[in-house]
């Protein structure tokens, strides 16, 4: 599997390509044995407007949490990448993987829909987090670069102005 590709001892230059792919792995894996959604993105919310109720925060990493513990989120992979990476001990193979996942989650975190949530009574009940995809009061949307691509109907436009009628 690719993380060997990225673990070689013998070689002192690594290729840059090799670098950059690390990162991707994690998007790579998606819908394989070894993908690990939840990952992708920290429950909780950063915003909520009416009256909704989100998610409650996951909390911390939780005890005898493993490279495939399937429920963990951004910030509690992060700390379980970086104790398997940090050990040693651990077999390169485990040590490359948790250095693919600490390049994914490190940008993965700077993306505003993947560690922020907005709930909004009528637009967001779910939230926005993973907002590749999210339900809308309307629908499903897509949001992409930190907007959101609705379908524009006289209903959504006036409900958007600020008037419900």
């Amino acid at each position: 599997m690719l993380p060997d590709l990225l673990w070689r001892r013998r070689e002192r230059k690594i290729d840059p390509w090799r670098i950059g792919i690390a990162g991707c792995w994690p998007d790579i894996i998606r819908r394989s044995p070894q993908d690990r959604p939840s990952r992708h993105y920290q429950l909780g919310a950063s915003v909520v407007i009416g009256n909704v109720v989100p998610p409650s925060d996951p909390g911390p990493l939780p005890a005898g949490a493993t490279l495939d513990t399937q429920e963990l989120h951004i910030g509690q992979a992060f700390d379980l990448c970086r104790q398997v990476f940090a050990d040693r001990s651990r077999p390169d193979a485990d040590r490359a993987i948790a250095l693919c996942w600490l390049r994914h989650l490190v940008a993965d975190g700077h993306q505003p829909c993947h560690v922020g949530s907005l709930y909004a009574e009528g637009v967001f009940p779910d939230g926005t987090a993973a907002a590749i995809r999210s339900r809308s009061a309307g629908g499903e949307i897509c949001i992409r670069r930190g907007t959101a691509y609705l379908a524009v109907t006289p209903a959504r436009r006036r409900f958007y102005a600020g008037s419900r009628s």
